[in-house]
């Protein structure tokens, strides 16, 4: 299972739409309709999930890409590249993973 993205990172702090798609052994897209969506961000991958920077559900009302909003307070981390992953719900069983990486970038701030 693999897991493109648009978004190669963003700045801390500020309020960001990850776009995500899954693409399936068949070599389709994954439609997401009706499915819950966990978002997990880890600073290292082998952490478990109670110890993520930030871990969110979702669940998006249809299509193949998967847009997760993340306000600027769940942005608001560390600098540095995070490991992501996105598991796939369906019925209460977890039915997929993709993972991918993130780059938090430090904001540069102009002023007096």
């Amino acid at each position: 299972m693999s897991c493109t993205r648009e978004t190669e990172g963003f700045y801390k702090g500020d309020d960001v739409v990850l776009s995500l798609e899954i693409v399936q052994p068949d070599g389709s897209k994954m439609d997401f309709g009706g499915k819950k969506i966990i978002f997990i961000l880890k600073k290292n991958r082998l952490e478990p999930d109670d110890k993520a920077v930030l871990l969110k559900e979702y669940q998006p009302q249809r299509g193949t890409l998967l847009k997760i909003p993340l306000t600027a307070k769940e942005t608001d981390i560390a600098a540095g590249v995070y490991q992501f992953a996105v598991r796939v719900v369906v019925n209460g069983t977890q039915t997929t993973e993709g993972e991918g990486t993130l780059k938090v970038m430090q904001g540069v701030f102009y002023g007096a």
